[in-house]
């Protein structure tokens, strides 16, 4: 198959790498520009390849660069990130055994070619669509078309389309299975543990659809029939699935998917199976969103969430959610010229008295509808798209399960309305003049947001005209009435969505209020206790110092507390029963990845486990972003202690790393199988304890590095420890 064929029939290109990094202060203006750079570099590399062909990659903006002219618009839900693409492009499509894949090996090794795991939590996809459009659907397959016109059609922004929604939920999982699944069976015994990864991420694409549905019967037996089922990690494999596209509230509602499962696997014992399940936690992402700190200027960087004041004001900003199906021909190009109504849609904490009222107020008309089940509310949909400093917003919307009905408000202003800058026309350009609000962010604090301000104003008087009646007080009608605002620029004569902006963090007292419940959660279901849910709302991380103590802490709390409780050292061996053969490092950080990072993502540490780096692989990376926009690194190296170079590693191949990723910080941890009892593991024989070795590795250290060495006693407790 000729590398051209492979972009026409299924092309979808993962890569992590974020320009936020290399350009921290890029506008949104240059952003465009930076992409009609890229359009010109993919053009120089299909023509090279295949000359009789042009391919175009178009964006809702025309520009002009150099002597060319570039009309582009995004195919759907795509976001740009775009860092040595061509180089990558050419690693993907000159594989000399590509012609003997099928197109899941194809999609696997695109994944793989770019040197990263695939459950990085930050994967970014672009679609190349050929010229005019003419063969979009063979590019699309049908699976993604069909979940794109479903939640058109539930929440589009008429009421008509809602009678098609059943209909198209059957279409769709009708075609969840579409290609993949003849091959996962073979490629869970043909591929090594990395490209194992790859598989499990197309086998969650299937699941997350039945999940998303509540078809859970038909995902166990997804996962029975299609995935292997004589391997002894069986279990781990269905419930790593799960990990990877399900948020914590959703696995606990819908504790008939664990009964399925062990009725149909009697292999699996079910004290200990419901042992793993607490485990389950919110990592859901699908796509990169680029994302501002909104604190008076344009930064594309990543904004980390916080409990404290500093970095509530996320913005994530997508492009064209439309359905590549409506996409507009060449002719007919779109920019903020063409948009003629902006839309804001957000949710209200009460159901409404009348469904589908409406009334205008300020010029904006306002439409209420009212949400039976909260799966069904399209904020919900984005929270499985979009990440905050590296995590998912799953406890941060402001809708979830047990609430009850809400309200699911959209308000129509007939104008282009941006509220950072003013846009104007000249001679065909685009031209932007960016709105300085000082006045108001000294009034209102930094997490000023002018349209939320614009339509609260307005809602206000709805609500307090009795036009509607809620079930809350006039006094909770201000602006921490809501938290998730989505903006939508919109063309009325095509229904094209031409811009799409989502705040999801414009409240600091509801983002406390959902991070204190999401907390608590956590505490019910890991047996934290209540002083470690008060020492952990306490943490503040300024620096890469703050940022190692923090994870310090998450590992000596929440690993000890595993062993003790939860009988995590099984998790540790081979044979939990015979306790002779310790399991490798990289089996055994899935477990520890499950149980750290729902802390980690709460506080907004990004963790990723085993990033490429210059000189190899880190086992965990943990990183977050300050209120100064400035990237925090902390680097963790695994091993166990038996381990040949145990004692010497963290002053040799841990140096390394911490000098490839530009950092000081970083943490060693070890693994230790050994007991007293000569019957069982008995390595390493030259340490006699635990803090015998922790004696030989501090005095390994390097010098002028910080690096915290922990060692975690994997052996069956009686008296389990974490020693640091």
């Amino acid at each position: 198959m000729a590398s051209i064929e492979i972009v026409r029939n299924y092309v979808q290109v993962y890569f992590a790498k974020s320009i936020a990094i290399h350009n921290p202060n890029t506008t949104e203006v240059q952003l465009l520009e930076a992409y009609g750079a890229v359009v010109e570099c993919l053009e120089e590399f299909y023509n090279n390849h295949e000359n009789e062909q042009n391919y175009i990659i178009s964006l809702p903006f025309e520009l002009t660069l150099g002597n060319k002219n570039y009309s582009l618009s995004l195919p759907s839900g795509a976001i740009f990130i775009f860092d040595d693409i061509l180089n990558n492009l050419n690693i993907c499509f000159n594989s000399t055994n590509i012609g003997s894949l099928s197109i899941f090996e194809i999609q696997a090794n695109i994944l793989l070619s770019f040197n990263i795991p695939i459950y990085i939590k930050v994967i970014y996809h672009i679609q190349f669509v050929q010229k005019l459009n003419e063969i979009i659907n063979l590019v699309i397959s049908t699976d993604h078309e069909v979940i794109d016109t479903y939640y058109k059609a539930a929440f589009s922004l008429t009421n008509e389309s809602y009678t098609n929604r059943e209909n198209l939920k059957k279409e769709l999982i009708k075609n969840v299975e579409l290609q993949i699944l003849p091959e996962v069976r073979e490629l869970t015994l043909k591929f090594d543990d990395i490209t194992k990864d790859a598989v499990c991420y197309m086998a969650n694409k299937i699941i997350a659809r039945y999940i998303k549905f509540e078809k859970f019967e038909d995902c166990c037996n997804f996962l029975i029939n299609n995935i292997h089922s004589d391997q002894d990690n069986l279990a781990d494999f269905f419930l790593g699935c799960l990990l990877r596209v399900n948020d914590l509230f959703t696995i606990i509602r819908s504790q008939d998917i664990y009964d399925i499962y062990v009725a149909n696997k009697h292999k699996i014992n079910k004290t200990d199976y419901y042992d793993i399940k607490v485990w389950l936690y919110p990592i859901k992402v699908k796509s990169l969103y680029l994302q501002t700190s909104y604190k008076g200027q344009q930064n594309l960087g990543i904004t980390a969430p916080s409990i404290t004041n500093d970095n509530t004001g996320g913005v994530m900003l997508g492009i064209n959610p439309s359905p590549l199906s409506e996409f507009p021909a060449r002719d007919r190009f779109y920019s903020l010229d063409n948009i003629d109504t902006t839309v804001f849609q957000f949710t209200l904490p009460s159901k409404i008295s009348a469904t589908n009222a409406y009334s205008i107020k300020e010029g904006i008309k306002f439409i209420f509808h009212t949400v039976d089940h909260f799966t069904e509310h399209p904020l919900y949909y984005l929270q499985g798209r979009a990440i905050l400093g590296g995590n998912t917003l799953g406890h941060m919307i402001d809708i979830y399960p047990g609430q009850g009905q809400v309200t699911f408000v959209e308000a129509f202003l007939d104008e282009c309305y941006h509220p950072e800058f003013h846009i104007e026309f000249s001679d065909g350009k685009l031209e932007t003049t960016d709105i300085d609000f000082t006045e108001e962010r000294a009034i209102y604090g930094a997490s000023y947001f002018p349209s939320k301000s614009r339509v609260v104003k307005a809602l206000r008087e709805v609500l307090l005209g009795n036009e509607v009646a809620p079930t809350f007080s006039q006094n909770d009608i201000n602006l921490d009435l809501f938290s998730c605002l989505r903006v939508l620029l919109y063309n009325s004569r095509d229904k094209v969505v031409i811009l799409e902006r989502t705040y999801f963090l414009t409240s600091d007292y509801l983002y406390n209020k959902r991070t204190s419940s999401y907390i608590e959660k956590l505490n019910e279901l890991n047996i934290l206790g209540n002083d470690f849910v008060e020492a952990f709302k306490g943490y503040k991380i300024y620096n890469n110092h703050d940022l190692l103590n923090f994870v310090t802490f998450i590992f000596n709390q929440t690993v000890a507390n595993q062993i003790t409780h939860k009988s995590g050292y099984k998790y540790f061996w081979l044979d939990s029963e015979s306790e002779k053969e310790p399991k490798n490092e990289p089996l055994v950080q899935p477990y520890l990845m499950n149980i750290i990072e729902p802390l980690c993502t709460l506080k907004g540490v990004g963790v990723v486990r085993e990033p490429a780096s210059s000189e190899g692989e880190i086992d965990m990376l943990f990183t977050y972003t300050n209120s100064q926009n400035k990237l925090l690194k902390v680097c963790c190296e695994i091993k166990k202690a038996h381990h040949k170079h145990a004692d010497s590693a963290a002053g040799t191949q841990l140096k390394r790393y911490l000098d490839s990723q530009q950092t000081k910080f970083g943490i060693y941890l070890l693994l230790w199988f050994k007991y007293s009892d000569n019957n069982k593991f008995s390595d390493p024989k030259k340490h006699v304890s635990i803090s015998a070795m922790r004696t030989v590795i501090d005095a390994n250290k390097p010098s002028g590095y910080t690096i915290n060495s922990l060692i975690i006693d994997c052996t069956k407790p009686i008296y389990p420890s974490l020693e640091r």
